[in-house]
């Protein structure tokens, strides 16, 4: 029976008419049965072609968990590392790269500590140009090279050229706080406020409770202060250091152009400078930011009226002795049973 056929319009109440409308459901039935089976075949022929280019797991190999450094110069450099003998560290990998065979994944693990064991002795020059050339030649640990080579950089009183590095660290990576922290000493080097109080204000919330937010905070305060005085956001500066382009996530240096920053009136700037620092002097007692946020905040209000600015509020006291408290309770033997 053509289809055509099926759609005519007999007599609502024939015979024939339910005969239609029957035929037109077992049609519809049929066809949509017929397509669901066609479609879940090719579903299922999909699934089995991806089933069969889907990488094989690979076979565990107990080497994988084995230790680097079981014998020779590498294992007695370890354990001088160990010990913080940075010296004589230094020798032992230096004897170990020298030794181990140039494919070898332990002398690219001994040459990171080699750079670790100098960076240690304050020798940033040489330390820096592993951890760069590292950066390239052993791409798993790149954030920590980056970051390494930052505060090399930084150290050396290249601060332009840690900037760069530090944008090298990725995002989420386990030393990205460090890093952060590193560009920041590098903005305030350069007298680039602005940027730097942008930077300050990204790390404090991000990182509220990092075991430096008292340095970071203090750090804000100083920020403020600067640009509170007239300091430019971003002055210009010299053309960084050369920085091999090749590696991964390796962007372009940033140019040191003026930023936007919402510091507010020069009044406004000190007034949060100085919260800052109130705030540092309640949180962190017992750390040698808070004398200096105290000397800070009797040298800006040293002129304004009593007892609104010179004086601490009940609040600030009770955060101050909440902290003390802690540092007891948690470090004092006889407390310990308390600590659980």
């Amino acid at each position: 029976m053509p289809v055509a056929l099926l759609f005519a319009g007999p007599d609502p109440g024939s015979y024939s008419h339910q005969v239609r409308i029957s035929a037109t459901a077992v049609l519809a039935i049929t066809l949509a049965t017929t397509s669901a089976v066609a479609s879940s075949r090719h579903a299922k022929a999909q699934d089995n072609d991806a089933a069969d280019k889907a990488p094989k797991p690979a076979k565990f190999d107990p080497e994988w968990i084995e230790p680097f450094f079981k014998s020779g110069p590498a294992k007695k450099a370890v354990e001088r590392y160990r010990a913080e003998d940075w010296s004589e560290a230094e020798t032992g990998f230096a004897k170990a790269v020298r030794a181990l065979p140039k494919s070898s994944p332990e002398r690219r693990a001994a040459r990171y500590l080699l750079a670790l064991a100098e960076e240690n002795q304050s020798k940033w020059t040489e330390a820096g140009a592993l951890f760069e050339e590292l950066y390239t030649s052993y791409p798993k640990l790149a954030p920590y090279h980056a970051y390494n080579a930052a505060r090399c950089r930084l150290r050396r009183g290249d601060a332009a050229g840690a900037l760069e590095w530090s944008s090298r660290v990725s995002k989420g990576s386990i030393p990205e706080a460090e890093t952060i922290l590193v560009s920041i000493d590098a903005l305030r080097a350069l007298s680039r406020w602005g940027e730097a109080l942008e930077t300050l204000r990204l790390y404090l919330d991000r990182f509220p409770s990092g075991p430096r937010r008292a340095e970071a905070q203090f750090k804000k305060g100083e920020a403020l202060e600067k640009l509170a005085s007239g300091a430019p956001p971003a002055p210009p500066i010299a053309t960084a250091s050369p920085v091999p382009t090749e590696g991964p996530e390796a962007p372009a240096p940033a140019p040191a152009a003026a930023v936007a920053v919402d510091a507010g009136t020069p009044s406004e700037a000190l007034s949060e400078a100085i919260a800052s620092y109130r705030r540092v002097w309640a949180e962190a007692p017992l750390e040698a930011w808070s004398e200096r946020a105290a000397d800070r905040i009797k040298a800006l209000t040293n002129g304004q009226p009593a007892p609104s600015a010179r004086t601490h509020t009940a609040a600030e006291w009770v955060t101050r002795g909440m902290a003390l408290f802690e540092e007891l309770y948690t470090s004092s033997p006889q407390l310990a049973p308390y600590h659980a």
